[in-house]
């Protein structure tokens, strides 16, 4: 519900699992990245199944770059959603989640 209505849900605090995507930080946005997000371990087979969201990392709990690839647990609060414009010329908008407490998990 998050990821297609963002707004509406501004302000609440969800824990989350995700994966970081490999050079998923957009340009000028050194603080934020993109990650498949889900409420539960998603991972298998090798592959994390789950929404796109961008995440932005906070002074007490920063979006590491070392993440990438690996499944973390996140306690984040939804701030709204974000629009970007994609690698192959097209934009998107995704739920924007500030991260309050993350965790590598695998």
């Amino acid at each position: 519900m998050v990821v297609k209505n963002p707004d509406a849900y501004k302000g609440k605090l969800f824990v989350i699992y995700g994966q970081i995507h490999s050079s998923s930080t957009p340009p000028r946005e050194p603080t934020r990245c993109l990650a498949d997000t889900a409420s539960r371990n998603t991972m298998s087979y090798g592959f994390f199944d789950g929404e796109n969201s961008m995440l932005a990392g906070t002074g007490s709990a920063p979006v590491r770059t070392s993440l990438e690839d690996d499944v973390f647990r996140a306690t984040v609060e939804v701030t709204g959603s974000f629009s970007y414009d994609t690698q192959i010329g097209g934009n998107t908008t995704v739920p924007l989640l500030k991260v309050v407490r993350i965790k590598r998990v695998s």
